[in-house]
């Protein structure tokens, strides 16, 4: 009961951001959803096509980066600046 992500979600009383990717094979975009309506004062960013890590790769060494990580670091940053 302690370790209860549910009990420990509807606790929260700061504004949360949850960014996820709708085909995350890693974790399925329903626990997304679940955390949603748990956290009272949530926004889900649901990012179209893409996966766990944005269409990114551990380790990225990659020159670009994906636009849909992109995505995610802006509304990211513009959640914490508001």
């Amino acid at each position: 009961e302690r370790l209860s992500i549910k009990k420990a979600s509807k606790s929260l009383e700061i504004p949360v951001l949850l960014v996820h990717g709708v085909n995350d094979e890693t974790v399925n975009f329903k626990e997304a959803e679940e955390l949603k309506s748990w956290i009272s004062h949530s926004h889900l960013l649901e990012i179209e096509d893409c996966d766990h890590v944005f269409n990114a790769k551990h380790p990225f060494d990659a020159k670009m980066i994906p636009k849909e990580l992109k995505v995610a670091i802006h509304e990211s940053i513009s959640f914490f600046k508001s």
